[in-house]
């Protein structure tokens, strides 16, 4: 019959209602004390009943009517509401879309707020509904909720036999009974609703929204917690995991397939580790795992089942990806480490991992933490350096192999710490990028040699187009405000761009090839050079020779330490010196320690170079031999001269 009441029902929802009340004579003739038997077992079985379809059920069969119908329109719902009973069965409440005749009763009852009865002259519109149902005679009743307007109505409806006033009054207490039943509905629904909706915050406040593994907060609670337990020989471990090369992934098939990798990694984290352990994702693409330890190494059991689970590809993007990851491992005794403290050792554990190749772990030693120390030490000393002025800059020459005549020097950091030997940039470099400080210590190196050496070309005139070489880190090539800097030094100092070299590594510039590129076309935009250093070291140098807007190349020194007496490495540097000078770029050897080493050179066509057998660095003062020299080194006399 619901077929015949509703055009279409969509999905199963409860009615949330306000408080329900029934027409003036329907609560009038609630307070009256006797009705039938019959009816007060019926009022008592729809306190017991489960859904909204059996108390229909139970009045219909009570007040004796072929047919029950409650719809209903509660604000901030999509659709109707409605439900039935007719001797075919009982539905609960639901989604509708009405017929017109139903919908005409329920306006016509929301207007009004009076009931409607078949045979009478306002029982019309509910006529209409009867006539589709093929019943003769039918009462409808206003359904109220928290306001004045109602919202829908109660019907029922016969085959045979009016409703008399004893039948009005009847229908008026079911009335009233499934309204209280309705409103009991809501507040077992809203109490539902609230349970549902603490446990889904506690979810999202306890878990990853991405990978549905532990988020940090609970990881570190459940680490807490474990080494809270007093139990004798209590050992838990906290493993970090780190993807190596994951940013790779999100650039070249970007942001989604990672997110599709972090999943599927977080799926074999899962079928990787025991029920009783814990996986956590923390942010990014790090991930962990607390251990509860019933051996003493299952730590690193754990740790390579990770590593292993990992080694087979992932079908992302309908590419296979392959991934690895670094993971550092902790163990610590039951009251004895606090959470955070194992949290951080494992952290630290990972990073050696990291530095030791990929898809390996490593266990956490005291001297890793010892290192982490001295380098936020040095991170610190690091920050006030340039403003104390302990930055200076040290210059070796770069000469013609031809004339062996000083042709530039190059600008090197040297760090005059207090209390500590020159430290070269070997020694706090690294430091200095990772802490974000290179940029600052870059633009000071390049302001102090710009105007050193543009008092020298003043001062020496043989020296007027001596060129000044000067390094980008990385993380310098990758900042927008480079170009702009450099050209505000330029100004301030006077220097010639066209005299200023300046170089970077392959390395640097793939850490962000597009901004790498788009620094490089803005600094040649102001007239400086760029040199391309350690060339050939680089695992697709040739490939770049052509992408990059390059002007010289720096042969790395590895390759011209060995070429006394190597053919293989002469014959190599030869093929790079030939290639550039195709390119028409000029060529400058690295690390020429030797007169053999400078000859060879030489022979291969290679134009400049650079090296201790010319001149080590030395400061402002210690270069004036290599300005006043004709030549470097200087030449010995010849054996004429000496015997004049």
């Amino acid at each position: 019959m619901l077929g015949v009441v509703l055009v279409q029902a969509v999905g199963l929802g409860i009615v949330t209602l306000g408080a329900v009340g029934v027409a003036l004579a329907g609560r009038s003739l609630g307070r009256r004390s006797r009705f039938d038997a019959d009816v007060r077992e019926a009022l008592v079985e729809t306190v017991a009943s489960e859904g909204i379809g059996d108390t229909l059920g139970a009045l219909r069969r009570a007040l004796r009517v072929d047919f029950a119908l409650v719809v209903i329109e509660p604000s901030g719902e999509p659709q109707p509401l409605a439900a039935e009973s007719t001797g075919k069965g009982n539905s609960d409440l639901r989604p509708v879309s009405l017929l017109r005749s139903h919908r005409r009763l329920l306006d016509s009852v929301r207007v009004t707020g009076k009931s409607k009865q078949t045979g009478t002259e306002d029982g019309a519109v509910l006529a209409d509904l009867l006539l589709s149902l093929k019943l003769d005679h039918g009462l409808a009743l206003p359904v109220f909720g928290e306001s004045e307007t109602p919202l829908g109505f109660f019907a029922v409806g016969r085959r045979r036999g009016s409703f008399g006033r004893d039948d009005r009054r009847r229908v008026a207490l079911a009335a009233e009974r499934l309204g209280a039943r309705l409103e009991a509905e809501r507040l077992e629904r809203s109490v539902r609703d609230l349970k549902t909706m603490g446990n889904q915050l506690r979810h999202r406040a306890n878990h990853d929204p991405l990978t549905g593994l532990a988020n940090r907060a609970l990881l570190e609670q459940k680490v807490a917690e474990a080494l809270g337990e007093r139990a004798q020989q209590t050992k838990v471990a906290v493993l970090f995991l780190d993807l190596d090369d994951f940013k790779i992934v999100n650039d070249l098939l970007g942001h989604q397939a990672g997110d599709e990798l972090l999943v599927s990694v977080a799926r074999r984290i899962g079928a990787a580790i025991r029920p009783v352990d814990i996986g956590a994702r923390l942010g990014g693409d790090e991930f962990a795992v607390l251990v509860r330890c019933i051996d003493a190494s299952d730590g690193e059991r754990v740790a390579r089942r990770l590593i292993e689970s990992l080694d087979v590809p992932f079908g992302i993007a309908g590419r296979d990806v392959k991934v690895h990851a670094s993971v550092g491992v902790a163990y610590g005794d039951a009251g004895r480490v606090e959470a955070e403290e194992l949290l951080r050792n494992a952290d630290l554990a990972m990073y050696e991992a990291k530095r030791a190749g990929k898809a390996k772990f490593a266990l956490f030693e005291r001297r890793m933490l010892d290192r982490v120390r001295t380098r936020h030490e040095l991170v610190v000393a690091l920050e006030k350096a340039v403003e104390r002025n302990e930055i200076q800059v040290h210059y070796q020459p770069i000469v013609s192999l031809g004339t062996r005549g000083l042709e530039a020097v190059e600008a090197l950091a040297r760090w005059h710490r207090p209390g500590h030997s020159i430290a070269e940039p070997s020694s706090f470099i690294a430091a200095a990028d990772e802490a974000g400080l290179m940029p600052g210590i870059g633009r000071s190196v390049l302001a102090i040699a710009c105007r050193q050496v543009r008092d020298w070309q003043r001062i020496y005139p043989s020296c007027s187009e001596l060129r000044l070489t000067a390094n980008l880190a990385p993380v310098e090539l990758l900042d927008p405000s480079l170009a702009d800097d450099v050209a505000a030094i330029l100004d301030d100092t006077g220097f010639d761009p066209q005299l200023l070299i300046l170089e970077l590594t392959e390395s640097g510039v793939m850490r962000n090839p597009e901004q790498a590129c788009s620094s490089m076309e803005q600094l040649r935009s102001l007239g400086v050079r760029l040199a391309l250093d350690d060339f050939g070291t680089g695992h697709s140098s040739l490939a770049h020779l052509r992408e990059f807007p390059l002007d010289v190349l720096k042969i790395a020194r590895p390759f011209v330490e060995n070429i006394v007496g190597r053919e293989h490495d002469a014959l190599f540097i030869e093929t790079m010196v030939r290639l550039s000078s195709s390119l028409g770029l000029p060529v400058v050897a690295e690390g020429i320690e030797s007169e053999g080493q400078a000859r060879i050179l030489q022979d291969l066509g290679c134009e400049f170079g650079q090296g201790y057998l010319f001149g080590h660095p030395v400061g402002a003062l210690g270069v004036t031999r290599y300005l006043l020299a004709d030549t470097l080194p200087p030449a010995l006399p010849s054996v004429a001269a000496a015997v004049s």
